[in-house]
């Protein structure tokens, strides 16, 4: 209801044994506060098969924001 758009991933066993294993796994840094996860998801699925992709949040007067880094994750 509040427009804010979600990626699922099947929750297969191979897909959760990858996740778990942190295999294809990498931290982007430096990235702007207002980038989003679609964003990420976007321009990393040029290289491959995205099945996670995390923003880190933080608290800052109440509100969240970025910790402007990522961990985005390849099925391969």
């Amino acid at each position: 209801h509040d427009n804010i758009p979600i990626r699922l991933i099947l929750a297969t066993p191979e897909n959760i044994n990858t996740i778990c294993s942190h295999k294809g796994c990498l931290i982007i840094s430096n990235l702007e506060e207002n980038i989003e996860t679609s964003h990420l998801h976007d321009a990393f699925s040029n290289f491959g098969e995205v099945i996670y992709a995390r923003i880190p949040l933080k608290k800052v007067e109440g509100s969240m924001v970025s910790q402007r880094y990522s961990y985005v994750q390849f099925k391969n």
